[in-house]
């Protein structure tokens, strides 16, 4: 019985201790993760050059295909990559997990097809130009592009 106890403890130890409060599972790859999890920047490698992907894990979907510099500000992740050859600027809501996403040059029927799924259960809120972001996020998101 006293072994019996002893294990519990351990057990119980170790699962609070792993434990991240994270609804969705991180993996060997995840570099960070946002909010409850469902939002990922997973590290990789594509044609033997090294990077960074944002991942919807509800979805099993890549929606920045390269990250090229991201950022937390009070409660929001801003993110600057590419999806494919598109320049993308994304804000992540770290209390909602909804992602606002504006892609340059965007033909709205592409990224519909593409993100059908994420759009309708509304993990996705396309934005149909750059000015829809605020003038603050417009400096935030032109800080990433430069640094």
């Amino acid at each position: 019985m006293k072994k019996l106890v002893v294990l519990l403890v351990i057990v119980s130890m170790f699962l609070g201790a792993c434990g991240d409060g994270l609804e969705y599972e991180t993996w060997k790859d995840t570099k960070a993760a946002f909010g409850n999890g469902n939002y990922q920047i997973l590290h990789g490698y594509r044609n033997d050059e090294e990077i960074n992907t944002l991942y919807n894990c509800k979805h099993k979907q890549e929606v920045v295909t390269n990250v090229d510099n991201y950022e937390e500000k009070e409660n929001y992740i801003f993110f600057v990559g590419k999806f494919r050859e598109q320049k993308v600027f994304c804000k992540l809501n770290l209390e909602t997990n909804l992602l606002y996403y504006y892609a340059e040059e965007n033909g709205e029927e592409y990224f519909d097809i593409e993100f059908d799924s994420v759009i309708e259960d509304k993990q996705i809120e396309l934005l149909s130009s750059f000015d829809d972001f605020s003038e603050e996020d417009r400096l935030e998101f032109e800080r990433l592009t430069n640094n």
